[in-house]
């Protein structure tokens, strides 16, 4: 029998909160009313307003000093373990304990949250992105810098870090290895999509064929574009003139990964192949496949072939 060796990363599923929620406190002294006296009661409404506009002025604190912020800023992400070089900062005001919190662009990758608290702490803009997606009537904090609405291009730069050669058309953060590290989901433009995960400067990648057998899910890799990653498996085989219907990933040993490809009505007979290093190396038809663990279950045993049919391998 074949032994599954699905390796398919261990998530710790309960919420997808990056740290705890962050609840922020009034910035600021508070602005002060104007008093009228009666001398003005005769001023044009035009004069009054501008009186009072200027009161308002006077009464307003001082703008924050983008340089100062910035450096505050740099210094708290330093602090807290990041090695994003700011290049844009605001300040979002204090925390109830009256940590400063902060937003930063980086030069690369995301761009944070971070908050001056002891510890300091960090949030990911692309993870808060991923956080607010997932839990759409919780309120959470998210980042609200331009520059830092950039969570799919954040996605598709983690994805060629972790070597998947497709077309990016989206990601999310959607948990926690048992490792502590970020897990992500990449969807693929027509094909199999991925789960990554980066440890240290390596990242390991899991697609999202081996994620569903094992009774996880990927949001967004559709049955056709894993039917269709499946067909590629088939091109320049015997088995290429089977339209992929449905198939299965049965499980693997050291000479690979076994896969069943049950064939549209007039495109072929089923099959099991083998797969190693993302080419088929094998293929063996239904009827001559039954050792194979257990053989074909896809394609009923009145469609296989003649079992004395030669395999094609």
């Amino acid at each position: 029998m074949i032994r599954l060796k699905l390796a398919a990363v261990a998530l710790a599923m309960s919420s997808l909160i990056v740290g705890p929620t962050v609840a922020l406190a009034q910035s600021g002294p508070m602005l002060t009313r104007p008093t009228t006296s009666s001398q003005y009661q005769d001023d044009t409404a035009q004069e009054r307003e501008q009186r009072n506009s200027n009161r308002r002025n006077r009464n307003q604190p001082a703008a924050p000093d983008p340089a100062k912020v910035k450096a505050d800023a740099q210094a708290a992400l330093t602090a807290a373990g990041s090695n994003c070089q700011a290049t844009d900062a605001t300040f979002l005001g204090k925390t109830a304990d009256e940590s400063s919190m902060f937003e930063a662009v980086c030069a690369t990758g995301p761009g944070f949250i971070v908050v001056t608290s002891t510890p300091a702490q960090l949030f990911d803009c692309a993870i808060l992105a991923s956080q607010a997606e997932l839990h759409p009537t919780e309120g959470l904090q998210t980042c609200s810098m331009p520059a830092n609405q950039n969570a799919d291009q954040v996605f598709a730069g983690y994805a060629r870090a972790a070597g998947i050669p497709c077309t990016v058309d989206e990601g999310v953060a959607i948990g926690r290895a048992s490792n502590g590290a970020t897990v992500y989901e990449i969807g693929c433009a027509g094909t199999d999509g991925y789960w990554i995960e980066q440890n240290g400067a390596a990242w390991t990648k899991t697609p999202c064929l081996r994620v569903v057998s094992d009774g996880k899910a990927c949001r967004f890799t559709t049955a056709q574009e894993q039917n269709a990653t499946v067909q590629a498996l088939l091109v320049n085989t015997p088995a290429s003139e089977c339209v992929v219907e449905q198939f299965r990933l049965m499980g693997g040993n050291a000479n690979g990964e076994f896969y069943e490809t049950k064939c549209q009505a007039g495109t072929g007979r089923g099959y099991i192949i083998r797969v190693k290093d993302g080419v088929t190396d094998a293929n063996y038809r239904c009827a001559i496949a039954r050792p194979i663990g257990g053989g074909c279950t896809l394609t009923p045993e009145s469609e296989w072939t003649d079992p004395d049919e030669d395999a094609g391998q």
